[in-house]
């Protein structure tokens, strides 16, 4: 930390050291969702699902809750507490305006007329074969045998589920075999005198925090729409079709890798372009990536006409400008990867490659000139899937900076020793 004394006689501290863009400068792009230089403002804009809003948020708005916030939180159930809206309760006679957990009068009573009664809702957003984690805050009216219930999810039902009468939140994981979503009679013969609050749909394996619904789902997805440049060269990587944006924030959780936030591209059509082109014969470029599987081929940075720098199946990376290319092998994993990987010449002896700080062997191929960047996670028909968190890209030669750079970087993200 300094002190720098300004024409006003005000003090001001600066602090560079801790910002790779600052100690290292020169760099044509470079896109992460920490802060890389002093004058970094806000890093990503985001689209939240649920209304199409976007925003913009600095580093430390993406961690502190400020960006899930904002996106909000998934319930693919319409209906939450106004079970009345429903479209098939049979067998049930439904009473609002009970207390609820939380001290006010949401509940509803359920009292069912028949051992057949249901209590349901079609939701043509729930998909066939896809894993949903549904849960519902229940407690009986007596102790007794009138006090149970299954969830149902299509025909895929739970297990018998008994409740008590203190409130509490029942969840269960269910595979997905239709539309139908809600809860049911538990078992032949059985009648209930129930009370229930907060019905919620949450894909994947894990209820999530509480989100009231009032008549349509809400997804909290948070898409990128901007990767902010931080290099200071306003070249910023945009995407405006809606389903080729790459996530930030999934389901309500923001997407993370070690701890720290990634984007999330799908392996389908996500990626970004650059607002220009870098052509450039020599380069330096480091990148955090981490594949969702291996077999994929997985393009960091690239070309939006074939021309890439990438990560692929066969465990190469792999460069190409159309014609020739450079390769070598590299430990093809699903881990979080650390890559740096420089060019500064035009002959095979001038590429190299590192991964997690260690020297990756065998370069191979046909030396050329140029490269043009101007694409983020895919390239013509090839598309990441995996998670990115910072891509720095020189125009220029950092063999010498490497360490440092390597170190800046590792320091943050800790991937290895």
């Amino acid at each position: 930390m300094g002190l720098i004394l300004s024409l006003n006689n005000s003090i001001h501290s600066f602090n560079t050291g801790k910002f790779v863009l600052d100690q290292y400068t020169g760099a044509a792009a470079a896109y992460s969702l920490r802060q890389l230089s002093v004058n970094t403002t806000n890093v990503v804009r985001v689209r939240r699902s649920v209304d199409n809003a976007e925003a913009d948020f600095t580093a430390d708005e993406i961690t502190d809750g400020t960006l899930t916030s904002f996106v909000g939180s998934e319930n693919l159930a319409d209906w939450s507490e106004n079970f009345g809206n429903f479209d098939s309760p049979l067998n049930v006679t439904l009473s609002s305006g009970v207390s609820d957990p939380f001290g006010g009068t949401d509940a509803t009573e359920l009292i069912s007329s028949s051992d057949g009664w249901v209590l349901r809702d079609v939701l043509s957003h729930i998909q066939s074969g896809t894993q949903y984690t549904v849960s519902i805050y229940a407690r009986a009216k007596t102790e007794g045998v009138k006090n149970g219930f299954r969830f149902i999810l299509g025909s895929a039902t739970s297990s018998n589920i008994e409740t008590t009468t203190t409130w509490t939140r029942y969840t269960a994981t269910i595979t997905a075999n239709g539309t139908a979503c809600g809860i049911l009679r538990t078992s032949p013969n059985s009648f209930a005198e129930i009370e229930i609050y907060g019905f919620q749909i949450n894909e994947g394996t894990s209820a999530q925090s509480y989100a009231a619904t009032n008549g349509t789902y809400l997804n909290g997805d948070g898409h990128v729409t901007t990767w902010y440049d931080q290099a200071g060269n306003s070249n910023d990587a945009t995407q405006a079709t809606a389903a080729s944006q790459p996530k930030i924030v999934d389901a309500g959780v923001l997407v993370e890798d070690n701890g720290k936030p990634a984007v999330d591209f799908d392996g389908v059509d996500d990626y970004l372009n650059m607002t220009s082109s870098i052509n450039t014969s020599i380069y330096s470029n480091f990148a955090i990536l981490k594949r969702n599987i291996t077999l994929n081929n997985s393009p960091i940075i690239a070309n939006s006409t074939g021309q890439s720098m990438g990560i692929w199946s066969d465990g190469n990376i792999y460069e190409n400008n159309g014609s020739n290319f450079l390769l070598t092998t590299y430990t093809n994993n699903t881990n979080q990867n650390l890559f740096s990987i420089i060019k500064k010449g035009n002959t095979l002896s001038d590429f190299s490659a590192n991964q997690n700080g260690a020297s990756l062997p065998s370069y191979s191929g046909t030396a050329f000139t140029s490269i043009i960047f101007d694409r983020i996670g895919g390239r013509a028909s090839s598309y990441l899937n995996g998670n990115i968190q910072e891509i720095v890209l020189y125009p220029s030669d950092q063999s010498s900076n490497r360490t440092g750079i390597e170190t800046n970087i590792n320091d943050h993200y800790n991937i290895y020793p």
